[in-house]
């Protein structure tokens, strides 16, 4: 097996996610009003985070889990909760 995403990028001296949520907030801006408000369906509290921060109020934020879940991806999901702080509810 080789490293994890985030491992990579730390070994390219880079940040963990450099995934900017600007241009999503503005298309649910424009298709929702100025202020609008999702339930998020993540595991990634940073998606919570950089929405609130481009004016997009979070009702609720929903788990993600793969309805087949193997046990390679809980595997793979579990590290993500150790390494990144994902709420994997397991």
């Amino acid at each position: 097996m080789g490293i994890e995403t985030d491992q990579a990028f730390e070994c390219l001296a880079l940040e963990s996610d450099l995934r900017s949520y600007k241009a999503a907030s503005e298309v649910l801006k424009r298709i929702f009003g100025a202020r609008p408000e999702v339930i998020l369906l993540t595991n990634n509290p940073a998606k919570r985070v950089g929405l609130e921060q481009n004016g997009i109020r979070i009702a609720a934020t929903e788990p993600h889990i793969p309805l087949n879940l193997t046990d390679a991806m809980k595997r793979y999901l579990i590290k993500k909760r150790e390494r990144l702080g994902h709420d994997i509810p397991f």
